[in-house]
């Protein structure tokens, strides 16, 4: 019995924070990339939440604070996660590696993973506490436009990228 088959929920539960962890980078450092409406585009410059809330110079102030301390606590774990994914792929290269060293590190990833998820999480907590009771109902409608964007987004990605892949692969022989 492999590792896999011990721990199947664990490795489900790292697959698929590593798939949010990668989603979540693609939707901060590639907006124009994963939006193919153009107004959204546009609309996703730096400035864009608090320019859509009328935010005050006070709390644009705030804001930016906030991001930049986000920014920094996410590219730490990202540089975490992308170490301990190195160490992961360097075991490959060695005969001797245990089972448990692979769910050592893996374990570690999920848990990188989860950490970016719970920083972005408390980064938007942050921001709404930052909103005034108009600008709360704002808020929530611009997080739930940004999060039905961002999933279509990837999905037309995949399915472009799926077609092209699949055009450009030779075709086997029948037998």
């Amino acid at each position: 019995m492999n590792i896999f088959e011990k721990h199947r929920f664990s490795a489900f539960a790292i697959g698929l924070l590593v798939i949010m962890n990668l989603a979540l980078i693609a939707f901060i450092a590639f907006p124009y990339v994963t939006s193919t409406d153009n107004r959204f585009k546009e609309r996703l410059g730096k400035d864009f939440i608090s320019n859509k809330l009328n935010f005050s110079d006070e709390q644009k102030s705030q804001m930016f604070e906030l991001r930049q301390l986000h920014r920094s606590e996410i590219r730490n774990l990202q540089r975490e996660v992308n170490q301990k994914r190195q160490e992961l792929f360097n075991l490959m290269r060695a005969d001797d590696h245990s089972e448990e060293q692979i769910q050592i590190i893996t374990d570690e990833i999920g848990m990188a993973v989860a950490e970016i998820e719970k920083s972005t999480f408390k980064h938007f907590s942050s921001i709404r506490a930052l909103c005034t009771p108009e600008q709360l109902v704002i808020f929530d409608e611009l997080l739930l436009e940004i999060a039905k964007r961002k999933g279509s987004g990837h999905r037309e990605m995949r399915q472009r990228g799926q077609g092209k892949r699949n055009q450009s692969l030779p075709s086997l022989p029948d037998n």
